[in-house]
């Protein structure tokens, strides 16, 4: 009985071009998990700044003098109805932010906010206050700020303002 010995020393070239067909397969699907979190990532950058930029805000306006924001707020605090009304826009002139009523010019200096070589705009917001005694001492205001094309992005802070006698 004669005894047939077979070796292989190799791989066909089916094995091989089956095994690089699986292979970028493979490697294909984690390359759009990693662009998917790249991209995820951006967006969230973005969201983070646009919190930060609504705290600096909102700490500016806690800044300001009592009177004179509750002057300007002072009607919206009474109706709901004319919130969109008193929507301020904040923007970056020179060193420092300044507010201003909405649909009025901004000084020629005036630019919103950008970080990043991205535009915030931030506009401010009063909020109703049912309780004429607290008006005395509290406004309580939202701080919506938009990016992106178009703004469609947005992110809101809410907060109060307080009156220099109780800080």
């Amino acid at each position: 009985m004669k005894f047939v010995r077979t070796c292989e020393k190799g791989v066909t070239l089916l094995e091989l071009l089956l095994a690089l067909t699986i292979l970028s397969i493979v490697l294909l699907s984690f390359t759009r998990f990693f662009f998917q979190a790249g991209t995820y990532n951006q967006s969230n950058q973005s969201k983070t700044v646009a919190t930060n930029v609504a705290r600096n805000v909102l700490m500016y306006m806690e800044k300001q003098p009592f009177i004179k924001v509750r002057h300007d707020f002072g009607p919206a605090l009474l109706d709901t109805k004319k919130r969109n009304d008193y929507a301020y826009e904040l923007y970056l002139c020179g060193s420092g932010y300044q507010y201003f009523e909405p649909n009025k010019p901004k000084n020629a200096g005036c630019k919103p906010i950008s970080i990043n070589n991205e535009s915030y705009h931030v506009k401010i917001y009063p909020e109703k206050m049912d309780e004429p005694e607290k008006r005395k001492y509290y406004i309580p205001i939202t701080v919506e700020v938009s990016w992106g094309a178009d703004d469609k992005k947005t992110t809101a802070l809410d907060g109060t303002i307080k009156s220099e006698d109780l800080r």
